[in-house]
C-alpha cells in the first residue's frame, strides 16, 4: 500500500497522525497484489515504523565505517538494532517477524531521503515486497517515481 498526502497535509501525518489508523490500513492491504487480508489466512501482524531520516543517517554511517553500502537485508536490521538496541526482547521479536513475512513495514517519508531515495526505493522493491511483506509507504506525490511501485502496490 502506497499511501500519499500533498504538502497541506504532511505525509508523515498518514502514519504517526492515528495509531490505529495505521494498523486499519495494515489490516486491509497486502503489498504486492491489493487482496485484502480476509482472503488469506489469519496471521498476526507487526508493524513497525520506520522512519526513512533516520534509515538514510544509518546507512551513510555504515558506508563509514565499513566502506561499503550495506546490503539491502541489512538495512532494515541495522535500522532495528539501532532503534531498539535497548530492549534486545524487541529486536528478536522483530527479527522474528521479518522471517516469519508477518513484519509490516510502515515507511514514512520515502520523499525525505536526503539524497538516497534511488536506496530506500531499491531496498523496498528488491528486498521488503518480494518477500512479500505488506508495506506501508508514505511520500508527497512528487516525492516517488510512481511508475516503480504500480506493478505492486495499491497507489
Amino acid at each position: 500500500y502506497c499511501a500519499s498526502a500533498g504538502a497541506a497535509y504532511g505525509p508523515s501525518a498518514v502514519v504517526r497522525g492515528n495509531k490505529r489508523r495505521s494498523a486499519a490500513v495494515v489490516s486491509i492491504a497486502s503489498a504486492d497484489d491489493g487482496r485484502t487480508l480476509r482472503d488469506e489466512p489469519a496471521v498476526p501482524l507487526v508493524p513497525v515504523l520506520i522512519y526513512v531520516q533516520k534509515l538514510a543517517r544509518l546507512v551513510r554511517a555504515y558506508q563509514r565505517k565499513h566502506g561499503r553500502q550495506p546490503e539491502l537485508r541489512e538495512m532494515l536490521f541495522e535500522y532495528i538494532s539501532v532503534e531498539w538496541e535497548s530492549e534486545p526482547e524487541t529486536v528478536l521479536m522483530l527479527r522474528t517477524a521479518y522471517d516469519l513475512r508477518a513484519l509490516v513495514p510502515l515507511v514514512d517519508g520515502v520523499d525525505e531521503a536526503a539524497g538516497l531515495r534511488n536506496v530506500v526505493e531499491e531496498w523496498v522493491l528488491k528486498e521488503l515486497a518480494p518477500r512479500s511483506l505488506r508495506v506501508v509507504l508514505t511520500s508527497r506525490p512528487e516525492g516517488v517515481r510512481l511508475p516503480m511501485y504500480l506493478s505492486r502496490f495499491v497507489v
